[in-house]
């Protein structure tokens, strides 16, 4: 009796098949996947701005986040004896900075305004009353002109609303 080898021509097509049909529903997974993650850093985004300016209203001192588009990171802060600081969440805790690339892996900040004058403002102010305005990191502030808008893998916009200090996505 002759010794086998190979595969038959039946057995290799049946191979295909069934690559092409784990191929079809793995790749669609896939994408659902990054799009998560994109949503994921976008929603964690917007709860620190909404801490940041509650805040801000609860203990009527300034606090919010800058943005550091290089390093993909995000700070919540509140000035601390004119300085800036980590925002406290309580006595001996704060909120560390976000890096998102770490924290969502393949997802990053695009896009940053802060809906001031020229550049240099690199972060969001909210004042007791949670309005709004552009600034550093430092603390300082200046006046708002236009909405505030951070841009996630360039297709998730959170936009901070210059009259209200809405923040929506």
């Amino acid at each position: 009796m002759a010794v086998r080898r190979g595969f038959t021509l039946v057995e290799l097509i049946a191979v295909m098949v069934l690559l092409a049909v784990l191929s079809a529903t793995a790749i669609p997974a896939i994408g659902a996947l990054s799009s998560a993650s994109t949503a994921g850093a976008a929603e964690e985004v917007a709860r620190r701005l909404d801490v940041a300016r509650a805040h801000a209203a609860t203990n009527a001192r300034q606090a919010g986040i800058a943005v550091d588009v290089a390093t993909d990171t995000v700070s919540t802060l509140t000035v601390v004896d004119g300085a800036a600081a980590n925002l406290p969440v309580e006595p001996g805790r704060t909120i560390e900075p976000m890096a998102v690339d770490r924290m969502f892996p393949g997802v990053a900040i695009t896009a940053f305004d802060s809906g001031g004058g020229s550049g240099g403002l690199d972060a969001i102010w909210f004042d007791a009353a949670g309005e709004p305005s552009p600034g550093t990191a430092g603390g300082s502030t200046s006046a708002m002109t236009r909405d505030a808008t951070l841009t996630i893998d360039g297709s998730v916009t959170i936009t901070v609303h210059r009259l209200t200090g809405l923040v929506t996505r």
